[in-house]
C-alpha cells in the first residue's frame, strides 16, 4: 500500500513541549479522502510510522 499522504517542511509545526523542559512536539494536520476503514491498515501497521516520518528526523522502527 503507498502512503495515503504526503507531507512537507512547510506543513510542520515544532513547537516546545507544554510540559517536558528541553522536549518538542512535532505537528502536522493533513485530510485524506479515505474512511477510517480505509486507513486503519496502513496507519495499524507500526513500521508505515517510519514512511511517513520526514526523513530530515532520520527515525528508523
Amino acid at each position: 500500500m503507498s502512503s495515503p499522504g504526503t507531507s512537507s517542511h512547510d506543513q510542520l509545526r515544532i513547537i516546545p513541549h507544554p510540559s517536558l523542559s528541553g522536549h518538542f512536539l512535532i505537528e502536522c494536520e493533513q485530510s485524506i479522502p479515505l474512511t477510517p476503514e480505509e486507513l486503519f491498515p496502513f496507519y495499524g501497521d507500526p513500521l508505515n510510522l517510519e514512511r511517513i516520518t520526514p526523513p530530515w528526523l532520520h527515525f528508523h522502527v
